[in-house]
């Protein structure tokens, strides 16, 4: 299994992000990119530069992407490369549905990139399962649940209950070991 490495830029131009990657002698890390939306910055000349440059160096990349905005795979074609991890955002995160789910976009990244899942963070409640089964009937893939919490102790709370939905409805549960290690701190 590759090594898992994460990088979070801002603000950072091309030559400083491939001298991190030059610096850090991992060749078979998997590059997460993140931090809010990143393909918000697929039209970004230092983005498009970086993702050429990580699949010309046969590197495995990642986004963790809302799913809400369409990747251009023919002007970005180094897309088709990368996986996608999706969290489309539910009801609980207060957004209208036409902000939170863009079935067009959700469509072309399961059709175009080497490969996608949907991840969902969830406080344990009946309804989110309705929701991910209306996203599910949109474009089908496997799904991870995490349980909602900030901290620990909220982590605690929903843990038991996302981890039995996970089991009735036949979805892959993971656990949000940065919290379970480090309770609330930032940056980790």
């Amino acid at each position: 299994m590759p090594q898992c490495e994460n990088f979070y830029f801002k603000d950072t131009n091309f030559g400083e992000l491939k001298n991190i990657i030059k610096s850090h002698n991992a060749p078979n890390a998997i590059i997460v990119l993140s931090g809010g939306e990143p393909l918000l910055h697929q039209k970004n000349a230092d983005f498009k530069d970086f993702l050429r440059f990580l699949i010309e160096q046969n590197r495995q990349v990642h986004f963790e992407s809302n799913g809400t905005i369409e990747p251009d795979f023919k002007a970005l074609p180094e897309l088709k490369n990368c996986y996608f991890a999706l969290s489309v955002k539910l009801e609980n995160s207060g957004e209208s549905k036409e902000k939170r789910i863009n079935a067009r976009a959700l469509k072309s990244i399961f059709a175009n990139s080497k490969g996608a899942f949907y991840k969902f963070v969830l406080s344990g409640a009946d309804d989110e399962i309705r929701e991910i089964k209306e996203i599910l009937a949109i474009q089908n893939a496997a799904v991870w649940l995490m349980p909602l919490g900030a901290s620990k102790n909220e982590l605690e709370i929903t843990a038991a209950k996302v981890a039995g939905l996970a089991i009735k409805h036949g979805f892959n549960y993971s656990d949000r070991i940065h919290i379970r290690l480090w309770d609330n701190k930032e940056g980790v």
